[in-house]
């Protein structure tokens, strides 16, 4: 029987990102239907089309050049989130601010940015086995920045996946619970504000869109966001369940976009989350990494 070479391995990451991949398919199949049956001019396909060609391009990317992550490496993260989610509300444009202008699209930048912010902090999490004052720091400015511009949706997000990191988090509960309070601050400041903005058939209410155009749609495109959600549930949970904080941020997304408060992940139109879907890949990769190299040690060590 032939062995595996010695030093010669599988990559981790291209068993992790592989699978996230297909389980996206379905949300890019039904994102594209509903455009098909929406009245959408040429401009929106070119900017979906580059889009999910630049997230596969950083997904691949990421999986080949991952590298383990490092400290210096979230709080680069943690301030880059902060800076992007800022800059909309340095403009003169009314509220909500949440868009940067680049060249002819206005890109959403909450959604490029968090989940890689969340995995990150995650990361962190586990290899400390706590939730330490900078990462939770980082989290609460983002989350009232968000607020501010405000973007309830992105706020709750942000919000469900700092309560998973949490959930795992070995310090007492009280400081637990108290970690959660400037959450529930940024919540109710992003809320008083309400938003101005109508939604979109073919970008928040997608799901509708669907379910007009017939049943078997309806249910088909529903079908697509539950895989995706599952999809990331059953492999973080397996890579480690602190990553489960990206699923449970996407689920909530995907739940607000059923009420017409955000695009809907992937399904809707939008540069936004599908770059910040690649960018994610690419993080959870070099994550991926850094698990199965603990794992070794470990092995390493009891042998």
């Amino acid at each position: 029987m032939r062995g595996a070479l010695p030093g010669r391995r599988r990559p981790v990451s291209r068993g992790l990102t592989a699978p996230l991949l297909l389980g996206a398919v379905p949300a890019l199949v039904a994102g594209l239907f509903v455009l098909s049956i929406s009245d959408v001019g040429r401009g929106t396909w070119l900017v979906q089309g580059a889009s999910i060609v630049m997230a596969l391009a950083l997904a691949t990317g990421g999986g080949v050049l991952a590298r383990r992550p490092s400290r210096r490496g979230v709080l680069v993260a943690a301030g880059a989130t902060l800076l992007l989610c800022a800059l909309p509300l340095l403009g003169s444009a009314q509220s909500p601010e949440r868009w940067v202008v680049v060249g002819p699209v206005s890109l959403y930048v909450a959604p490029v940015c968090l989940p890689a912010l969340l995995s990150l902090v995650a990361w962190r999490m586990r290899r400390d086995a706590r939730l330490h004052t900078g990462a939770a720091a980082a989290l609460w400015a983002v989350a009232l920045v968000l607020a501010a511009q405000p973007d309830l949706s992105q706020v709750l997000a942000l919000s469900a996946g700092a309560l998973v990191i949490l959930a795992l988090d070995v310090t007492p509960w009280w400081r637990r619970v108290a970690t959660m309070v400037p959450f529930v601050v940024a919540v109710v400041l992003a809320h008083a504000q309400g938003d101005p903005l109508q939604p979109v058939g073919h970008v928040e209410l997608v799901v509708a869109v669907a379910w007009q155009h017939s049943m078997l749609a309806g249910v088909c495109v529903l079908l697509a966001t539950l895989v995706f959600v599952g999809t990331l549930t059953w492999r973080l949970g397996r890579l480690d369940p602190a990553q489960g904080a990206v699923a449970a941020y996407y689920a909530v997304l995907f739940a607000c976009a059923m009420a017409g408060l955000t695009p809907a992940p992937l399904v809707g139109y939008g540069a936004g989350p599908w770059l910040g879907f690649g960018l994610w890949l690419g993080t959870i990769a070099a994550v991926a990494q850094d698990v199965a190299a603990s794992v070794d040690r470990g092995r390493r060590v009891s042998s």
